[in-house]
């Protein structure tokens, strides 16, 4: 059952499990994304957070969906579940979402009604920014589900 994240012991959990995933996040950017202007999910299995999904919403106008799960249990209805319960609130507010996905979340989103609206790429710069800046990973889609 998916639960609030808003314990302290959240942030670290988070910022774990997003890092299992590839994604580079600081523990102060972990606690950004717990702070009280949106709805934090997780799914817990033996104690450890394994799934989270968080829906920022910026009044009725637009709410921003972002979800991370743990490699070893993706692909197995979690992801849904959890988007599912963000797209319940975000249809009782009725504000359309807007979320990036890489390839591998698209037809999860697609088939719940999310449709491309463009694409971005993720720069990062170099631990000196001598005005450097290096891409990191693929493109992504950025998506938008419309339900009011």
């Amino acid at each position: 059952m998916a639960e609030d994240l808003r314990e302290e012991r959240d942030t670290t959990e988070l910022q774990a499990l997003a890092k299992s995933v590839g994604w580079k996040i600081t523990t102060d950017q972990a606690g950004s994304l717990l702070a009280p202007k949106g709805t934090v999910l997780g799914y817990r299995h033996d104690g450890q957070l394994i799934a989270s999904a968080g829906l920022y919403t910026y009044g009725s106008e637009l709410a921003s969906l972002g979800v991370v799960i743990f490699l070893a249990y993706q692909r197995k209805g979690l992801g849904k579940r959890i988007v599912m319960r963000c797209l319940i609130e975000a249809e009782r507010i009725h504000s359309p979402v807007t979320l990036v996905t890489t390839e591998q979340g698209f037809l999860l989103y697609e088939s719940l009604g999310f449709r491309t609206v463009g694409y971005v790429h993720r720069f990062e710069a170099d631990s000196a920014f001598r005005g450097k800046m290096k891409t990191l990973g693929k493109t992504c889609r950025c998506l938008k589900r419309v339900t009011c």
